[in-house]
């Protein structure tokens, strides 16, 4: 898309079939001309999944699985990374702790709403620049040390962050499309417990 000089434009991504946007519109007045782009993740199914049963206990008999965890980078080389909302014919739910610690490959990663919950350190010392978070509810540290990030959208579908859910605090793009109020703590301050 171009947008020329002092005219406000919105922009919508468009759809590329294994592909998600990073950000799904992009809006605003330009002070000259300018090229809109938009960046895509590759709906990345080659990620490290491991089988739910119906009781929530893990298990590799496939007859038994209703859902899946992501537990992990897997064999994804994709620096552009989007979590799959179905794997197997079955939900992704879920995404293991510490399923992405200290990883190092990728830079950018979209969470779908079929995400119940990240929990506490999945994303620990992360080399992730720009996350796009659409899971129900985001746990204390959950990007705990990820000094590289610069860039957060989060999504209409989240209802609840915890505390100090992004470290440290050099975000320079902040992108928030709610349509409700998160229920939780502020998730860039450790509220004082006093």
């Amino acid at each position: 898309y171009i947008s020329q000089l002092d005219v406000e434009y919105v922009y919508n991504a468009k759809e590329i079939e294994g592909y998600v946007p990073l950000i799904d519109e992009l809006s605003g007045v330009s002070n000259s001309d300018t090229e809109i782009k938009f960046e895509y993740c590759k709906i990345s199914d080659d990620l490290a999944f491991v089988g739910i049963d119906e009781s929530g206990n893990e298990t590799d008999v496939e007859s038994d699985i209703v859902e899946y965890k992501v537990s992990g980078k897997g064999s994804c080389t994709n620096k552009y990374v989007a979590i799959p909302e179905v794997h197997n014919s079955k939900p992704v739910t879920g995404i293991k702790d510490d399923a992405f610690i200290n990883n190092t490959s990728m830079t950018k990663i979209v969470i779908p709403n079929s995400i119940n919950v990240i929990n506490t350190n999945t994303f620990k010392n992360a080399k992730l620049q720009f996350v796009n978070v659409n899971a129900k509810r985001v746990n204390d540290y959950s990007f705990r040390e990820c000094a590289y990030l610069k860039g957060i959208v989060l999504g209409k579908d989240v209802g609840a962050l915890g505390a100090n859910v992004f470290e440290p605090r050099n975000i320079t793009d902040l992108y928030i499309f709610l349509e409700s109020t998160i229920n939780g703590l502020n998730p860039f301050v450790r509220l004082p417990t006093s």
